[in-house]
């Protein structure tokens, strides 16, 4: 794994060490997406495109048909532009309705100046895209200025914004159009795939920010807690709190993932697990001076890309013990057959024990359970079940089972680490 950045907090007693302000509009972050499902952007023109995505941008269409289709290449919903079946080409822009009555809007992105537009495209018949600002606008060919082969398969494109010649990067009006060429005879039929459309900068920094909120009023704190708990008795509860992630970063095949380090003396893990179980979790001492302890108290995660309201966290039957779910957002009340939404919290030194999958199955990093958030989406469901691209912020919410711990004792963990990774 390559080009890690690491969060670090303390649970119970938790200590931010990252956060930073949004900035507004997205304008200057290393990504600004304009169809994209991970990459947040802000939006050109006037006219929403009604669509069924998360990510609605505004379009224009002409000569063409543009619908939404699934799978997309990024995430879960791509663009489709077919003619009406009639002479001509096809063309979509973004940050435009197509009318006279809707201006463009000028938009300054000076901050992408050496950068590059990126999209994916799938095309059979020769195809271009253009970029248009106050004054003036240009265009490139995909297959015979960009290399796209004409074979109907998904490609990655990255254009030099610098091949757009003379581009006037602060009065931008439509950062991406796209089109057939214009044919007069058959075939008629025009065909284009769009997906994952963004503009990215030089020199692409990587960040992970993450703030500690209140659940109930959603105020940022600087402690993770649980509150009304009874140890010997309390199973599992859900935190007072949740962490709000914000994303800003363009990697191939990045991920984040979610551990505790327990047992890991370089960092100063206090308390130190010190047993022979798993370290994972919330550790357990009797006594302030204590640094030293060999008990600890389970923990699970779930991410989420809209704050919910407080889980109330079960485990399901004896037959099913690794699912946890969430009573509040179950489409059914079978314990068997329950929405596994919430995940167990793994140590980076949680052993392998095939008779327990999911509880002490060992870390391995950037594995389905570890991985909360990924270029495939966030993690939305127990196994390898990905909720198509959900760009920032997204939230994580965590729990604790009280059920085994002892009095009196403090349970706590400065080693819960949110780690930004690309393999």
């Amino acid at each position: 794994m390559a080009q890690k950045i690491i969060v670090r907090f303390m649970a119970v007693v938790l200590c931010l060490t990252a956060a930073v302000a949004a900035e507004a509009g997205n304008i200057g972050h290393t990504v600004y997406g304009l169809w994209s499902e991970t990459y947040a952007g802000i939006i050109f023109g006037d006219v929403r495109y009604s669509s069924t995505t998360a990510t609605d941008g505004y379009l224009g269409a002409w000569n063409c048909f543009v619908s939404t289709i699934t799978p997309g290449a990024e995430g879960q919903y791509a663009l489709e532009l077919d003619t009406y079946g009639q002479n001509g080409g096809i063309f979509m822009q973004f940050g435009y309705n197509g009318t006279d009555t809707s201006p463009q809007v000028p938009t300054d992105m000076s901050a992408y100046a050496g950068g590059t537009l990126q999209f994916m495209a799938k095309i059979y018949t020769e195809c271009g895209v253009k970029i248009e600002w106050t004054g003036g606008s240009k265009e490139l060919l995909m297959n015979a200025k960009l290399g796209v082969a004409m074979d109907n398969q998904w490609h990655q494109v990255s254009v030099p914004l610098s091949w757009f010649t003379g581009i006037n990067l602060s009065a931008i009006t439509c950062p991406a159009d796209f089109y057939s060429q214009w044919l007069a005879s058959p075939p008629l039929t025009r065909t284009l795939y769009i997906d994952n459309v963004f503009w990215q900068k030089a020199n692409p920094s990587y960040t992970l920010n993450a703030t500690i909120k209140n659940t109930l009023t959603h105020a940022a704190t600087t402690q993770i807690t649980w509150s009304n708990v009874n140890l010997g008795s309390t199973k599992w509860k859900a935190a007072d709190q949740y962490i709000e992630l914000n994303l800003d970063c363009y990697m191939p095949n990045w991920g984040i993932q979610i551990y505790t380090d327990n047992t890991n003396t370089l960092t100063g893990a206090n308390p130190l697990y010190v047993g022979g179980g798993n370290p994972a979790g919330l550790v357990g001492y009797s006594t302030m001076t204590v640094t030293a302890s060999s008990q600890t108290l389970p923990m699970c995660w779930r991410i989420t890309d809209s704050t919910i309201t407080v889980p109330s966290i079960q485990q399901g039957a004896p037959s099913y013990p690794d699912r946890l779910w969430d009573a509040n957002t179950s489409t059914t009340t079978s314990i068997a057959k329950a929405y596994p939404c919430f995940f167990w919290l793994k140590d980076q030194k949680t052993p392998d024990n095939p008779l327990t999958v999911g509880i002490n199955e060992a870390f391995s990093n950037s594995d389905d359970y570890v991985t909360v958030w990924s270029s495939g989406g966030i993690h939305h469901a127990e196994g390898a079940n990905w909720g198509g691209g959900c760009y920032s912020p997204n939230y994580i919410y965590l729990g604790a089972n009280f059920s085994n711990g002892l009095t009196p004792r403090t349970y706590k963990t400065n080693e819960l680490t949110l780690e930004l990774f690309n393999d």
